[in-house]
């Protein structure tokens, strides 16, 4: 499939070491981190893969505080 006909967002892309993954929003990002936390839990006899799932971690937790920081507020009058 061409990437110019892809349901997927690019600006919601997050490039990690293993995978991209589709970030559109926290509860999106909280679903990788879980998903990355059992997979660090099984690898860790491979430091390499170790190294790059942390990496991966890393950037969901930027990304997850950047969504926190700029999303909406309740409570905020404008």
């Amino acid at each position: 499939m061409s990437r110019f006909f892809s349901p997927v967002d690019p600006v919601n892309q997050v490039h990690g070491q293993v995978q991209t993954y589709d970030c559109p929003d926290v509860a999106a990002v909280d679903v990788f981190l879980i998903q990355l936390s059992f997979g660090i839990a099984k690898a860790q006899k491979l430091p390499k893969l170790l190294a790059q799932y942390r990496a991966d971690q890393d950037t969901l937790l930027e990304r997850r505080l950047w969504l926190t920081m700029t999303g909406e507020r309740s409570g905020v009058v404008r």
